[in-house]
């Protein structure tokens, strides 16, 4: 029997649902993922409320937006990290929310981006989430980091093929 492609991707946002962030009933979700991967943000929300998630929020992410922060915006600006974000992501890992993070790595987004900017962005980012990223790291909170192909990556992986059969490569492999 051969097994479709939308088959493997239910049981992929399965899988990062009951085994990866292994979500319980009434437990709170927090997904940070790409704009780019919306279709699998919206099945694994789908999957963690049928596991019986109480509530799911999201962190979105564009690494086109990242790269016109970091060219544009004053230094200020990248000095401080938004107090509003941190302490709820604080708050929401004290009270045991799964951590569900969507993510292609991370390749040429910032290329261009004067590396001090991109450095004092992740130094201050770090600091402002310490103890977001304390609760994953001590497994204080289920947590799990799942890929998604990006036309980026894959075109990296095969240069030679077409992108649409690129990213169909790649998703090969991640399943």
């Amino acid at each position: 029997m051969t097994v479709t492609f939308e088959q493997k991707f239910d049981h992929y946002a399965e899988l990062t649902v009951k085994i990866g962030a292994n979500v319980q009933k009434g437990q709170e979700v927090i997904i940070k993922a790409p704009v780019d991967a919306a279709r699998l943000v919206r099945l694994v929300t789908e999957k963690a409320y049928q596991s019986g998630a109480k509530r799911v929020y999201y962190n979105w992410t564009d690494d086109k937006l990242d790269f016109l922060r970091l060219k544009h915006a004053p230094g200020e600006a990248i000095k401080e990290y938004p107090a509003w974000e941190a302490e709820g992501l604080e708050t929401l890992v004290k009270r045991g929310a799964a951590c569900i993070d969507i993510r292609p790595p991370e390749l040429d987004s910032l290329k261009g981006i004067d590396p001090e900017r991109v450095a004092l962005d992740k130094r201050v980012t770090w600091e402002a989430l310490d103890t977001y990223y304390d609760y994953r790291m001590a497994d204080r909170v289920s947590w799990t980091i799942v890929a998604y192909p990006t036309a980026e990556w894959a075109k990296k992986l095969f240069p030679e093929e077409p992108v649409e059969q690129a990213i169909g490569k790649l998703w090969d492999i991640i399943f």
